[in-house]
């Protein structure tokens, strides 16, 4: 059905479209009444509910029915077209919930087939996620939840059994993480389980399990796990060999490339930038914004950041985009209680956010006021807060309300030492040019504080690089065919200079494997193959620079340049990064 309505009652309430953040209507929002009118009518959707006994419930003793018919008119008026989904009708009112996408009824109806069909169940259960209507302290919500939370214990405990009984052992460690974050100890299935494992061998998993669930015992109930389980664990084989591998000491030493490096890496090679960053950091600049394509180094420099702060006595929270769910990035409720939950976990605070949030308050003032009420208290050390790939939510129809936060903060520390924000300071990395996403950048943090931008390795730093490895490039000959190969391009630089050291790998073969589907690019260059080919717009552009067609257009030069496959300062004057993807494209393209 086209424009579903749906209504989320486990975790924080709220109410949307198909296709839509599952966000409460703009006017639900502004009448508390009418909100916990419709959850009312959904958990009595079965019946009519008399109206005398709605509004003893929603008002307390004494409650006028006009003021409930008041709500009533708001709740049908809220939900637009939907509204012919209330029906009052003389003394009673009614929610028509056909076709309506309802998590607790997908739950219910679960529960109610469980004999028939389990797989129903354990997906309800997995979907429905949350405290019953979280946040809400209503004595007819009470009681609810008292019942569907026995329900749902219920059904844990079952489908931990048939998961035990099939030998579906994972799936049986899931629903038994699920029950302890319920409060339910569920000793024998947890005996059950590690008695499983231990009859398979599977000793790794069975050790870390015990180790688990003993730590929660201790933590939660101040006990022990049962004397079986405790057993099996002691009856564990010990590994007390020790295996010397044979590899020379040389290559222990080395750091393999891919992802952020160390910071006490030999093989960082520092760039200009890095010291109009750390000075920047030293200053504690409200705002950092690190620039540059994919792979260049921005993760590491970070790295180095994170250590400084720590150093200088800062609390430091890091926050990667890359990681966050499509569930937490589903509407900018979800996004910002996902965060909250990374610093409420980084810097140990007792607060939990669901507890903190108020549904009748914005998402921003939600989010801002965490941060101002729990994470920067008086007394607090000061706070760097880093954000890597900050780009993964340019394409959300909430990032202009994100970054416009973000960036009335760094205004705010114009008020002066005494303001809240002074002792906060945020690092944003990304790829992408922020203006082609955020119009306003006057409402964004990308065109305030120190903005930095990240390059490739010239030259002499490739030479730097290769001294640090022992120079398998034994000749400034090597050296610039290398260079004529990759570039510039600080992954493949290091790909190269670590197989050339480890594989006694030559130039000559570096060469020769650029022009295969084998060999030490291959992964690399599949993935850009796969991210390029999917986009009818980044294809034609790279088939555009292979031709010498007319020059890109300013969103596909941005892309490709932020994807790190073009280089150029402008899309007039784009062309493919390096060597290697030249002879790559062109035979791919070609075939």
């Amino acid at each position: 059905m086209d424009n579903l309505l749906r209504i989320k009652m486990f975790g924080p309430f709220s109410i949307g479209r198909e296709g839509e953040a599952a966000e409460s209507l703009q006017e639900l929002r502004a009448h508390k009444v009418a909100t916990k009118l419709l959850a009312l009518l959904a958990l009595y959707h079965d019946r009519p509910l008399e109206k005398g006994e709605a509004a003893l419930l929603l008002y307390g003793p004494g409650a006028s029915e006009d003021n409930l018919n008041k709500a009533i008119q708001a709740l049908s008026k809220a939900l637009g077209p939907d509204g012919w989904r209330i029906s009052s009708v003389s003394r009673t009112v009614r929610l028509e919930l056909k076709g309506v996408e309802v998590d607790l009824l997908t739950f219910e109806r679960a529960w109610q087939q469980r004999t028939q069909d389990l797989s129903a169940l354990k997906d309800a259960v997995d979907f429905c996620v949350g405290l019953l209507l979280q946040g809400w302290d209503d004595p007819w919500v009470e009681e609810v939840r008292r019942q569907v939370a026995e329900k749902r214990r219920q059904s844990l405990h079952l489908l931990a059994r048939h998961a035990l009984s099939t030998r579906k052992l994972q799936e049986a460690h899931h629903f038994l993480r699920r029950l302890r974050l319920a409060g339910d100890c569920a000793d024998s299935l947890h005996t059950l389980l590690m008695e499983a494992w231990m009859a398979l061998k599977a000793y790794p998993s069975a050790k870390p399990f015990y180790e688990e669930y003993r730590d929660y015992l201790r933590r939660e109930h101040g006990i022990l796990p049962s004397k079986k389980m405790t057993q099996m664990y002691h009856a564990i084989p010990r590994i007390e060999a020790r295996f010397e591998p044979p590899v020379e000491s040389c290559l222990l030493e080395m750091e393999a490339p891919g992802g952020a490096m160390s910071v006490g890496s030999p093989y960082y090679i520092e760039r200009p930038v890095d010291r109009e960053f750390h000075a920047a950091l030293s200053r504690r600049d409200g705002t950092i914004l690190i620039n540059g394509p994919r792979q260049v180094g921005k993760s590491s420099l970070l790295a180095r950041g994170i250590e400084q702060g720590r150093q200088d006595g800062l609390r430091v929270v890091v926050t990667d985009f890359q990681k966050l769910d499509s569930d937490s990035l589903a509407s900018i409720d979800t996004f910002y209680r996902a965060l909250l939950r990374g610093f409420q976990r980084r810097l140990a605070l007792t607060m939990r956010p669901y507890d903190y949030w108020d549904a009748y308050l914005s998402p921003n003032e939600n989010f801002e006021g965490y941060l101002q009420d729990i994470v920067l208290t008086e007394g607090a050390p000061p706070l760097l807060w880093c954000i890597d790939e900050a780009d993964r939510i340019f394409d959300r129809d909430y990032r202009g309300s994100v970054f416009g936060l973000f960036r009335s903060w760094h205004n705010a520390r114009a008020e002066g030492p005494g303001s809240i924000w002074s002792r906060f300071v945020q690092i944003l990395t990304y790829s992408t040019e922020a203006h082609l996403f955020i119009p306003d950048l006057h409402q964004s943090p990308f065109n305030v504080g120190t903005k930095l931008t990240l390059e490739d390795f010239t030259l002499d730093q490739i030479r730097e690089l290769n001294a640090r490895h022992d120079s398998p490039l034994d000749s400034e000959e090597e050296t610039v065919r290398l260079f004529a190969l990759v570039g510039g391009h600080p992954y493949l630089i290091r790909l190269c200079l670590y197989a050339m050291k480890a594989r006694g790998l030559g130039v000559q073969v570096l060469e020769a494997e650029a022009d295969q589907d084998v060999g030490l690019f291959r992964d690399h260059l599949e993935r850009l193959y796969r991210a390029i080919t999917q986009d009818a717009d980044l294809s034609a552009g790279v088939r555009s620079l292979l031709c010498g067609s007319p020059p890109l257009s300013q969103m596909t030069f941005v892309r490709l340049r932020s994807a790190g496959v073009v280089t150029g300062r402008s899309a007039a004057t784009a062309r493919l990064r390096c060597g290697l993807y030249e002879r790559y494209f062109a035979r791919t393209y070609h075939e």
